[in-house]
């Protein structure tokens, strides 16, 4: 079975999901190695940093994968 992924340019609409996603696997990461810890304000920090990224396309570029 072949299934498609779509690579392409992370728009404000995927921001939520994204961002659960990253927690996920930081949480995840911290289960191996206590240096990737969340902290209660990480997801607000991750946010910043996303919309800080989204916000400026000549620094960033942040893409997302759908499948």
């Amino acid at each position: 079975m072949t299934e498609k992924v779509l690579i392409r340019k992370m728009k404000k609409e995927d921001l939520d999901f994204a961002l659960d996603q990253i927690v996920r696997l930081k949480r995840l990461n911290a289960e191996f190695d206590n240096i990737f810890n969340v902290a209660e304000d990480s997801k607000a920090n991750f946010r910043k940093h996303l919309e800080e990224a989204l916000g400026d396309p000549d620094k960033y570029i942040v893409l997302v994968a759908e499948y």
